[in-house]
Order: C-alpha cells, then structure tokens, then sequence
C-alpha cells in the first residue's frame, strides 16, 4: 500500500465516522500527544469554550474531521496501514466473503436468492424509502414482481401460523348470528331510524346490532386484507386502489398498462425506467414524494434530474455503466439535505475491486461543449418563428404568454452560455460560427428572409427533428429537393428497397468488423440477412459530394474572412508544437524575394508547422481544416457537423 498523502476532496466521513476513527487511533499504538488535542471533549472546549460545548455546529464537526485526516497523513506508511486494517479489517473480510459468494453462483441466482433478505435488512435498519438501481430494465420488473410475491407470499404463512383463516370464519358466523338478529327485530334494506311502527326498544337493539356488524365486517377486512407488516410504505399505510388512480389517471385499476403495476403499487413497490409507461412514471414519481412509495427498482433514469430524494441508495449488481460520476449522481439521492439527517449507501452483489474503484475515483473534469451547428440554429429560428407567431396571435392567454417567456429566456442563455465564451476571441469566433451556419442554411433553402426577418421553410422542421442525426438530416434534404432520387427510385426493381437502402446509408451505416467483413468478402455467412449494404446510386453520390465541397468551401471562405479582419490580435505561430522550441519570425532584409514569393505556398488557415509538409489552404474534409488550423482559431469539426462531409 502507498503512503496516504493526502484524501479525495469529495470524500467525507460523518460524525460518528470520525469518532470510530478517533478510538481506533487512540487504542493502538500509535497514540501520541498530539492525539490527545483531538479527543473530543479537548477539541471541542477548545473550539467553542466548555459552555458551548454541548451545541457543537456541522462547521465544528468538519473542522476535527480536517484535523483527523491531516493527522493520519502524517504518520508512518507501516502505522497507516495498522490504522487502516485495524479500521477496516471487518470491512474487507465481509467483501471477500461476497466475492466468494459471487465466485460459486451466478449474478442472477445471487441477486433472485438474496433479494427479500436485503429488503428485510433495509425495512429492519429504518432505511425506507429506498432507491434499487439496476442498469437491466427487464430485470427492474421481475425484481419488483418477485419482491412482491415474496411478500405476500410470508404474508400468507404469517395469516396461517396467527390462525387467521380460522378468525375470519369464527367472525363470519357471528356475522351470520347478527343479520338473524336483525331479521327478526324487523331490520330490512328500507329500514327507517325515525319509524314508529318499531318500538324505541326494538330500535336501540337495531341500532346496537348494526354497529356490531360493522365492526366484524371491519375485522374480517382487515384480516382477508394486507397487514402492515408486509407493505413496504414508510408509514406502512395501506395505498388504496383511488390514490393509484388518481395518480395514473385512470378510471379503475384494470386500466392500468400493464398488470404487475397496481399489484406491485399496493405493496409500496414501483419500477422506473425509460420504458414505462409515461402516466406510470409520472405517478411513481408523484407517489414517491408523497412518501407512499417506500421501494423503488430503477435505472439510471433517476440518477439526474428528477426530485426523488430518499434515505438509502442501493447498487444492485455491477454494470459498465456504474463509473465515477453515475455512481455520485445515483449515490447523492440518499440524505438530501432538508429531508434526512443521513444518507446510505448499499452495494449489492458488487465486486470489491469495483467498489474500491468507485470509492476511490476522482470526479471527471468539467469540459465546455459548444453546441453551435447547423442544427442548433436552425431549431432556434423554429421556436422563434413559433414564439413570434404566439406573440402576435389575438387569442394567446397569459399561460401561453408565460410559455412564450420562458422560450425566449432558455434561447438567450442557450446563446449567452459561459462555456461558450472563454475568451474574446472565442466570442467572436462563436458569432462567426453563427453567421456561417445561417449563410449554410440559406443556401441549402432551409431558412429564408421574410418581411425582414428570417423564417423556417418547409422541410426545416424535417432536418430539425433529425437533428441527432446531423449531418445525415441535411443530406436527406438535399436528395428530397432534387428529382435525382425520385427517378433512382422509380428506376430500380423494388423502390421501397432501393429507399430503404438510401436511408440506411445516411443514418444506419456502420463499419463493419475485420472479421465479419473478412466472411462478408469470402462470402461464408448463408442466410438471408443482408449483412453488408448496397453502395448508393452514383448520382445520388454526385449530389451529396456537391453539397460537401460546397458546404467546405463556404466554412473555409468564412474563416479566411476572419482571419483577414482579426490578423492583428491572433497569436502568432512562433512555437513548434512537440519540442516547444521558439523560432523568430523575422524579414531578411532587403525585403521580399520576389521568386520566393512567386513559387512559396499561400496560406492563412493553416498552422505554419503543417504547411512545412507543403499543405496550403486547400482542405479536402472538415475534420483536416480543423485539425490543422492555425494557433488561436478554436474549431471542432463536431460544432460544425453541417458542413461534414456524408
């Protein structure tokens, strides 16, 4: 083990973490007198004064926490690890324990097996609501479903070990006795309180007779029912069949989209993920908050963005998609500040050299991410020709004003991001990039000047819903505006398979493996899947080349623009790029060689240290434009994927 030299700035350790540590270094025997200044009582009268003492503030329980750690850094590599195995020596032993657990039996089997013990446990330790999370959306239903037939199946046992069958029969025949009774004292469906034809004896025995039957009936519902010891709910309080509706919004339980939920909602169980029925997950939500959800299996959906705090975050399983920063955002639904005192977290059936990864892992960097494309300013002019159209209608209300609002806030801090802007010269250059992606899109006639101002044409809302698939979406635009693809496909033997081969090129190509395209090649896979896919049309090819060297052409035409106008405040290109070593840029004197200047290379965009190879400003892609641009031009062919050859 490595000498600990200092600990990972997100890693902190309650109260009582700190005073377990505090007794483990105070029995070994590594105790010193400076340990001693940390006992709490020394501590803490220092701190605060012996008459404050007793009212000890977070911001004082964090300052011996500091202490505690810097004390342990400075001890010897050897008393550390005493320390540290004397610490987690129960710890680690319990994590082999699993590992070997986890070494004799599938993940599966272990999760199905040991799956109601788990829930016990939390049930039992105080730790509902709880979130489960696992990355298996199938598996989130069936480990719902089977924690709910684990319950009413204990439910069951315990009814019969209490002898509730024979209760209910009991008060079933004293059911019986009373509506007898009643019979005979002249009760009936119309029966009358106020009725004189019954003496006020008779009356009062009626009235006696029909409150014990209520009560039985009572009993023998709350007997044939659910008992709260097998309902999941914080309070443990029944949820009825009217709140899951009203939540759902439905009409009866049997409407439900599928018919685990209601049973499953009963027990105070629910399943979240990006499958679910929309009315389903709203409700669970809805539900969840209002504590009457006390266990919820999840996915990752619950992880960002989504208000569901609860007392314990549980790890179900391990899955590629637990790394670092999931593991804090699904971790941190546990304890939310103003809602619990504490917050836990449970791995489940995890390995212990990925919880050691997890635990251990530093929060990944912040990165900005310019999002300005094509696509991106073209659904900006949509919602504002949609805000505009709003605005000006007779009939808008102050809700749809309110919308239109708030339209125009999110497109100005879209616009107005810091991440865009780190510098001057990236706000200019992000406003170049704008003025670029309006020229791409009028030539591509997505967009065009109406009544000076500028407006979404026809197939705009097109290349806008595809925007995830740029730049394919403004390919698709090009072919859709030409009558080349029209007559390939009134050409060829089975159009609709011609135009699903079209489609497949633009938005499902993928390369395929060496192996597969090593069989493909050999022609030893039989079937009658298609594996490779046709090449297209060589005029349809034509066309997207075109648009390509048009669309490079432009991009080019507006940073050599740039670059003209802001050659004064861009940094030069003094510096060679692996070595770091300087070389000066200097004029021979006598000025210019004329032949030099005839047969030299001219070039703006590209960096100096490339055109040496004798690259000038001619760009075959827009990747190689932005890979080789000059110092101080801030390009990413990903924000300008419009321009991207197909």
């Amino acid at each position: 083990m490595k000498r600990i030299e200092s600990f990972p700035s997100d890693l902190k350790l309650l109260p009582e973490q700190c005073l377990h540590v505090y007794r483990v270094l105070s029995s070994s025997a590594v105790a010193s007198d400076e340990l001693s200044e940390l006992e709490p009582n020394v501590f803490f009268n220092r701190l605060r004064g012996p008459a404050a003492a007793w009212n000890i503030s977070m911001t004082d329980t964090t300052r011996w926490e500091t202490e505690i750690k810097s004390y342990i850094c400075r001890m010897r590599q050897n008393d550390q690890l005493h320390i540290i195995q004397t610490f987690a020596g129960p710890t680690l032993a319990d994590l082999r324990r699993v590992d070997e657990d986890m070494g004799r039996g599938g993940e599966r089997d272990n999760l199905k097996n040991n799956l109601m013990c788990l829930v016990e446990e939390l049930r039992g330790r105080s730790m509902l609501p709880a979130i489960l999370f696992h990355m298996n959306r199938a598996r989130c239903e069936h480990f719902a479903i089977l924690i709910r037939d684990e319950l009413v199946k204990s439910e069951d046992e315990y009814k019969k070990l209490k002898k509730f069958p024979t209760e209910v029969g009991a008060l079933r025949r004293d059911r019986d006795g009373l509506l007898v009774q009643l019979r005979k004292l002249g009760y009936s469906d119309h029966y009358d309180p106020d009725d004189k034809k019954l003496s006020a004896a008779s009356r009062d025995r009626i009235a006696q007779a029909l409150t014990e039957l209520q009560g039985v009936e009572r009993r023998i519902d709350e007997l044939q029912g659910m008992q709260r010891e097998f309902i999941l709910t914080p309070d443990r309080t029944r949820l009825s069949d009217e709140d899951i509706c009203d939540a759902m919004g439905i009409e009866q339980v049997e409407d439900a989209p599928e018919v685990w939920m209601v049973p499953t909602l009963r027990r105070g169980i629910a399943v979240h993920h990006s499958g679910n029925n929309r009315k389903y997950r709203q409700a669970v939500e809805s539900l969840f908050r209002m504590k009457k959800i006390g266990l919820i299996v999840a996915t990752s959906t619950l992880a960002v963005g989504i208000n569901m705090p609860c007392r314990c975050s549980v790890f179900v399983g391990d899955a590629i998609y637990i790394n670092g920063m999931n593991f804090r955002q699904m971790s941190g639904r546990a304890g939310r500040r103003g809602f619990d005192l504490r917050g836990d977290v449970v791995f489940y059936f995890m390995p212990s050299n990925k919880i050691h990864r997890l635990l251990s892992s530093e929060l990944p960097a912040l990165v900005g991410n310019r999002v300005i494309s094509s696509s991106t300013i073209l659904r900006l002019i949509l919602k504002h020709g949609i805000i505009k159209h709003a605005e000006s209608t007779s009939t808008a209300g102050k809700q749809d004003m309110a919308v239109c609002q708030l339209g125009i806030e999110a497109v100005t801090r879209l616009i107005n991001f810091p991440l865009f802007k780190l510098n001057h010269l990236m706000a200019d250059q992000a406003a170049n990039s704008v003025a670029f992606c309006i020229e791409y899109l009028f030539r591509l006639g997505l967009i065009a000047q109406v009544d000076n101002d500028v407006t979404a044409c026809d197939l705009g809302a097109l290349a806008t819903h595809l925007f995830y698939a740029e730049p394919a979406n403004f390919s698709l635009v090009s072919l859709l505006r030409t009558e080349t693809l029209k007559r390939v496909l009134l050409d060829s033997a089975d159009g609709q398979l011609e135009l699903l081969n079209v489609l497949c090129n633009l938005f499902c190509c993928l390369p395929l493996e060496q192996s597969m395209a090593e069989a493909v090649r050999t022609k030893k896979i039989a079937g009658p899947s298609k594996i490779k896919l046709e090449p297209l049309h060589p005029d349809l090819v034509k066309i997207l080349e075109r648009q390509g060297e048009e669309a490079i052409q432009l991009l080019r035409d507006y940073w050599d623009l740039y670059v003209r106008s802001n050659e004064d405040i861009l940094p030069g290109e003094s510096t060679l790029p692996l070595s770091g070593l300087g070389f000066p840029q200097v004029q021979a004197k006598g000025g210019k060689d004329p032949l030099l200047e005839r047969y030299s290379l001219k070039f703006r965009l590209r960096s100096s240290f490339v055109a040496l190879s004798g690259w000038d400003d001619e760009f075959a892609t827009v990747h190689e434009l932005c890979a080789t641009a000059r110092n101080g031009l801030y390009m990413d062919a990903k924000v300008r994927r419009g321009a991207k050859e197909t």
